[in-house]
């Protein structure tokens, strides 16, 4: 479960970090709010994540692993997901249009990302009590495991990680916008 949610937010945030530069030729040609490329590449995203999640049921349903009334939490934690591949994303393509080869660490970072979110481990039964608050600090941390909660079960769910990482990535968010909007319109200079 975990790693089909990692998939999607990965595969976002590559295409949303590239979304400038990869529209170079539209961005300098017509105006549009520059907005739309990176918002463009989540919808992709979006039926990509729609089409694994079609693969995932039927393997859940081969294993015989019927998901109980928490599967109505999915969509809540598909947008969280959203949201945190958007804000990071956004962070990066500002920050391309200014040092190009930002692009290019990436996939470093989801390397990193990887193992430090619980893409293929609980962190229930791994980390300390007294360090799960800062482990929650990364925005992904709390989404994996609710989604892998709301769909196999397990020992239950710690709303602790969203309760630390859903306001930190609201306020990553309205900074990225910011950000973005700053870089927006110097962007066809440096593009």
């Amino acid at each position: 479960c975990g790693i089909v949610l990692w998939n999607f937010f990965s595969g976002v945030l590559n295409a949303t970090a590239n979304s400038l530069p990869n529209n170079v030729h539209l961005i300098t040609k017509i105006y549009c709010p520059r907005l739309v490329f990176p918002l463009a590449t989540v919808i992709v995203g979006l039926v990509d994540l729609a089409v694994s999640l079609a693969v995932l049921a039927a393997v859940l349903a081969y294993y015989r692993i019927v998901p109980g009334m928490e599967v109505l939490l999915v969509p809540g934690f598909e947008a969280m997901a959203t949201l945190v591949a958007l804000t990071v994303g956004l962070w990066i393509a500002a920050l391309s249009v200014r040092w190009r080869d930002i692009r290019f660490t990436i996939p470093v970072l989801l390397q990193a990302g990887f193992f430090a979110s619980p893409v293929i481990y609980e962190v229930a039964a791994m980390i300390p009590g007294r360090l799960r608050t800062l482990y929650y600090l990364n925005p992904m941390a709390g989404v994996l495991e609710g989604f892998r909660w709301s769909l196999a079960g397990g020992a239950g769910f710690g709303w602790q990680a969203l309760a630390i990482s859903g306001p930190l990535t609201a306020i990553l968010l309205v900074i990225a916008l910011y950000l973005f909007r700053r870089v927006e319109r110097t962007l066809p200079d440096h593009l």
